[in-house]
């Protein structure tokens, strides 16, 4: 990663987004529930070792998380946000689902 970036990254008080890794194939039921993993598109093995490389990096490059970390109701959503950050989810938004958070 280029210095200057890595420098601004470090001081934190940035917004980073970050899109969840490789899927599975297929296409999310219209009217399943997020409560049951089996209605949606999960993460491959390659979309998990997407984001347990994505959150080793973060942390060896010891990028500061010091906000809200916010996240869709997705299970590919939440497994991503626990393997990068290694928590529990800060904040739901269902409103995700519409739009960019």
């Amino acid at each position: 990663m280029e210095k200057g970036l890595l420098a601004l990254l470090r001081k934190g008080g940035l917004t980073l987004y970050a899109r969840h890794g490789t899927a599975t194939i297929g296409v999310d039921q219209a009217y399943g529930t997020f409560q049951s993993c089996q209605n949606q598109r999960n993460l491959s093995d390659q979309g998990r070792r997407e984001a347990i490389y994505y959150g080793q990096m973060l942390r060896y490059w010891q990028i500061p998380i010091l906000s809200t970390i916010t996240t869709s109701p997705f299970c590919r959503t939440l497994k991503q946000h626990v393997w990068h950050f290694q928590t529990a989810i800060s904040k739901l938004t269902p409103s995700c689902l519409k739009s960019l958070c």
